[in-house]
């Protein structure tokens, strides 16, 4: 009689897992308030769930048989979750860096629509033919221009240092000319998210000193200078392709620290992973029966 009894129950429990769906068995995995999503991964031939939960990735699962279990295996977790980005995000490395050309080009165009109207204003204030180091030779240049002349000897020293400020943060975008190039080529072959923040940076300093140009009040205040509007807007594009760029691959990067996280959660919450061969295995957590695996010997 026994026997008898334990042989239904196991029976039962057999028929309750065959009708218990994904995201069932998911479900009772979860804390009170989560939600979740899965996305099916094929590696090597077998299929596997990746459950993401808050924005996060969560769970590995292997379906078998229409039946799922939970992987435990830090190397198998990797290589699914490398398969998911490439599979579902059409994510590597090397195909996301390859998109700082477009990025260059973009940086290219912004330094091409520096024209005639910076070198006018270099004309109207004699620093075209002198130097303008500091205020003093910045004073003796614009000295050498009649109407330059006239408004030092009217304003003063203020508008003597907004030539310098002129003159230095067109050198400073002379600089920032030169050097592009070489600068997206190291990171398009160095390829790390650090060399991707540094291109952040130089882009951003790029549009902060041409702001500064544009804003000038020889421009802005007194209109001694004419009007110089840059294409910001290309400064705008390559930046914004930059961050999509570290935003996408910073999963690759970090992938080891998200296998440990999915390692550490598939044993905290307790899933039976070892199923030996010609047993049934009883997946249970919190009181709750979560999956029921069986394999013939």
């Amino acid at each position: 009689m026994k026997i008898t009894i334990i042989t239904f129950f196991l029976i039962s429990l057999l028929c309750i897992s065959n009708s218990m769906t994904i995201e069932q068995i998911i479900f009772t995995y979860l804390e009170q308030g989560d939600t979740f999503r899965y996305e099916g991964v094929i590696y090597e031939g077998n299929n596997y769930e990746l459950v993401i939960s808050g924005g996060a990735e969560l769970f590995v699962m292997e379906k078998v048989d229409n039946r799922y279990y939970f992987i435990n295996d830090k190397e198998t977790i990797k290589e699914v979750l490398m398969a998911y980005y490439e599979e579902n995000n059409n994510l590597s490395i090397e195909n996301q860096f390859e998109r700082l050309e477009k990025a260059k080009e973009h940086t290219k165009n912004f330094f091409e629509s520096r024209g005639e109207q910076e070198e006018k204003c270099k004309q109207y204030t004699g620093i075209d033919r002198l130097p303008c180091d500091d205020e003093d030779s910045c004073l003796v240049a614009c000295r050498t221009v009649y109407i330059c002349d006239t408004y030092s000897f009217g304003i003063g020293k203020d508008f003597v240092n907004l030539i310098l400020s002129y003159k230095t943060n067109t050198e400073k975008l002379d600089k920032y000319e030169e050097e592009y190039k070489e600068i997206f080529d190291e990171v398009i072959e160095e390829k790390s998210l650090e060399s991707l923040e540094e291109i952040e940076e130089y882009l951003t300093e790029i549009s902060k000193t041409s702001k500064n140009i544009e804003l000038n009040e020889l421009i802005e205040t007194y209109m001694f200078c004419p009007e110089i509007s840059y294409k910001n807007s290309e400064l705008t594009s390559a930046k914004s392709i930059v961050s999509d760029i570290k935003k996408s691959i910073t999963p690759l990067y970090e992938i080891d620290k998200t296998v440990d996280t999915i390692y550490l959660e598939t044993n905290n919450r307790k899933p039976d992973y070892d199923l030996p061969m010609g047993e049934i295995k009883i997946e249970m957590f919190n009181g709750h029966i979560v999956n029921t695996l069986y394999y013939n010997k």
